[in-house]
């Protein structure tokens, strides 16, 4: 299954919540050109709504268990990292954001990624270069958060577009955006404009806005903002 992530370039952070048709579910697994099937036929996936109106299927990660396992093997694989690192990061940072000690989080993740081997992004235009990249960084985030089973979403849907993350901890929740070789102000400015923050200002939970620029030179963090 690990393999067939990397061989389908599929986007782990996508799984959860993909929609798809009843025989994409069926596909024999040793004719795949997908992730999907295996996924579902080995019961990383499972079946959590139907729609009638498509005749489709809405699939996701059955418990928490089952996400951290997945996590936890995926992790060292895509930071080309020792499962003990990954499960170091990951207990220092949740340790952290438990804490609501963002300072302290960023900089961890930013310790951690400046260590992985940054892969080389060829034969595709700058465009194309520039979005893998942001995608890149934006499935290591992702999978770091999964991996202690922290509530995660990404690409969120809204009137403004499309919001990078939405994290919810126990009292907050933040709204992250991030930027390649921009600034993590550039970021905040997005959100601000897009009005991501408009449909989390509400309940009992603050919501706080998180900007992260990454850099392609660095291969890590070079810039955030928590306002």
């Amino acid at each position: 299954m690990i393999d067939s992530l990397e061989k389908f370039k599929q986007d782990i952070s996508n799984l959860d919540g993909m929609e798809v048709f009843p025989d994409t579910l069926l596909s024999p697994t040793e004719y795949l050109d997908d992730s999907v099937p295996l996924f579902f036929q080995s019961g990383y996936l499972s079946i959590k709504e139907y729609k009638a109106e498509r005749d489709s299927f809405v699939l996701g990660i059955p418990n928490s268990e089952v996400r951290r396992g997945l996590m936890r093997n995926i992790l060292p694989i895509a930071a080309k990292c020792s499962r003990s690192d990954a499960d170091n990061l990951a207990m220092r940072f949740h340790d952290a954001l438990m804490k609501e000690d963002v300072e302290r989080a960023v900089m961890l993740l930013k310790s951690f990624f400046a260590s992985i081997p940054y892969p080389e992004i060829g034969n595709v235009d700058e465009g194309s270069a520039a979005m893998r990249r942001e995608a890149y960084f934006s499935r290591l985030f992702y999978t770091v958060f999964s991996f202690m089973n922290m509530q995660i979403y990404t690409e969120v849907m809204n009137s403004g577009g499309r919001t990078d993350a939405i994290m919810f901890m126990k009292d907050t929740v933040y709204v992250v955006e991030f930027k390649l070789d921009a600034s993590a102000q550039a970021a905040v400015d997005q959100i601000d404009e897009k009005g991501y923050v408009t449909r989390f200002g509400v309940g009992d939970r603050k919501v706080r806005k998180l900007g992260l620029n990454f850099s392609s030179k660095t291969g890590t963090i070079n810039d955030w903002i928590l306002i």
